[in-house]
């Protein structure tokens, strides 16, 4: 690769980064999870099969 291929690399590296900084179209982080499941919650809790169905009902 010769010089100016070299230069031309750099400068779309740089005009990519550029781009990728000032670009409203950003990607967003994944939201949060925002249920569990009963088993998740019981293992969370430390609870047992019978006492995470009674929490929930209560």
């Amino acid at each position: 690769m010769d010089k100016k291929e070299e230069w031309m690399k750099e400068e779309y590296q740089d005009l990519i980064k550029d781009i990728e900084s000032n670009s409203p179209y950003k990607r967003n982080p994944s939201p949060q999870k925002k249920w569990m499941s009963v088993t998740e919650m019981g293992e969370l809790l430390g609870l047992k099969k019978t006492d995470r169905y009674w929490l929930l009902q209560t």
